[in-house]
């Protein structure tokens, strides 16, 4: 009784261990939307833009107010006893460039943030969609895997008969068992990219994609739109930061100024010499001051004023450079798309239907003795090759529009 009382806890333990360990379904929206959640990454750099809007603030920052108490113990009731409480500042313009510096340094972080996104799209949808091809180049070995199966049942057959030799059977045994290892391996890669995609999407259980088989990818534009890539606007953000940064640059050559009120002050208990301290009967002395600072040599504002200006023409260089070389990756991976497509029409139209065929037609001559074992397993290898180089052509396909949706922008597609 205790055994299978035993035996049964051991049951439900293994039942439940494989059941924690089933997949969940998931559909390409849902990854997305998890992983743009769910992503650390991404959440600091929507922290980066909040920081920076916080740091706008700070464009009108004129400094520290002066407040200094001056008493002389040698003098009277005079202006040396006095508190003085002073102020430096810029003109307005000052606070106006350092304002727009910072707003474009806000932008730069915003445009940073959506070129976080689009490299966690592409992220995701490589690792969905091989994760579809995956699961379906398993579905092909296993029809693959009940073929050959029946071949070495019909071959172990014909051996016991004496209608056949060993060497058949040999043949199909190990044409079964190389597919076994095929598939085994075809199962550890599917694992390999659900543990990657678990990853990107921060899931606490591994996904297996909601839809029942490959599908296509729609078309992306025949020609990249540069000035709306995300990178690109990168650049424009960038150059934005260089010109405001010029402008506050270029206002070093302006004069600052300095204001200042002294009121008297006189504390009557610090009198060590005993001199008569006695306020001014006619009132308290006040004063007042105002000063101009004048920048006089020139010669290292000058050299800041044309590194910002170098800055400025390096990155408008640089943008066009990396414009360019997008440009011609895109084609390229617009080529291979093209490639893809006519290839895919060809087994759409032709190629699948021969490979029904020619599995329908095999087997029945095979099994009536129409066909030997050699002309057999060529022809099983032949109809599962054309099913096999399918999927990897709509895989291809769909890595490529992957690409191009990455280089366009995911959100301009």
């Amino acid at each position: 009784m205790n055994k299978v009382i035993l035996s049964f806890i051991t049951f439900m333990a293994l039942f439940c261990s494989i059941a924690e360990a089933q997949n969940v379904k998931k559909s390409l929206n849902e990854c997305i939307g998890m992983a743009l959640n769910k992503n650390p990454a991404i959440k600091a750099d929507v922290l980066s833009v909040e920081r920076s809007k916080v740091l706008e603030r700070t464009a009108f920052d004129i400094g520290n107010t002066d407040i200094t108490l001056n008493q002389d113990p040698t003098s009277g009731g005079g202006p040396d006893n006095s508190l003085s409480i002073g102020q430096k500042f810029g003109l307005p313009v000052v606070y106006r460039s350092q304002k727009k510096l910072l707003k474009a340094k806000t932008g730069l972080e915003s445009r940073s943030l959506d070129l976080s996104k689009n490299e966690l799209l592409k992220d995701v949808h490589t690792a969905y969609f091989r994760l579809l091809y995956l699961f379906e180049y398993k579905k092909i070995l296993l029809k693959q895997d009940t073929l050959y199966k029946t071949f070495l049942h019909i071959a172990t057959a014909k051996v016991e008969a004496g209608e056949s030799n060993v060497l058949e059977r040999i043949n199909a045994e190990k044409l079964y068992n190389e597919n076994k290892l095929v598939l085994d391996n075809a199962s550890k890669d599917i694992s390999s990219t659900q543990i990657y995609l678990q990853s990107l999407i921060y899931s606490d259980e591994l996904i297996e994609p909601s839809e029942p088989q490959l599908f296509l990818l729609a078309s992306p534009l025949s020609r990249l739109d540069v000035q709306n890539t995300p990178t690109n606007r990168i650049w424009q953000a960038q150059n934005e930061i260089n010109e405001q940064n010029l402008k506050v640059t270029k206002n070093g050559y302006l004069p600052s100024f300095s204001l200042a009120f002294n009121y008297q002050m006189l504390i009557k208990g610090f009198n060590p010499y005993n001199i008569d301290r006695q306020r001014f009967k006619k009132g308290d002395f006040t004063g007042l001051s105002i000063g101009v600072s004048l920048p006089l040599v020139l010669g290292a504002q000058k050299a800041k004023t044309k590194a910002a200006w170098h800055d400025l023409e390096i990155t408008k260089l640089k943008q066009e450079a990396d414009n360019t070389n997008r440009a011609r990756t895109y084609d390229s991976y617009l080529n291979d798309l093209l490639k893809s497509k006519n290839s895919l029409e060809y087994y759409d139209e032709t190629g699948m239907r021969q490979a029904d065929k020619i599995i329908n037609v095999s087997q029945l001559a095979y099994e009536k003795g129409g066909i030997n074992y050699i002309e057999y397993i060529q022809n099983l290898k032949t109809a599962l090759e054309i099913s096999l180089q399918h999927i990897a052509v709509m895989n291809d396909y769909n890595q490529s529009v992957i690409q191009l949706n990455y280089l366009q922008g995911y959100e301009n597609k």
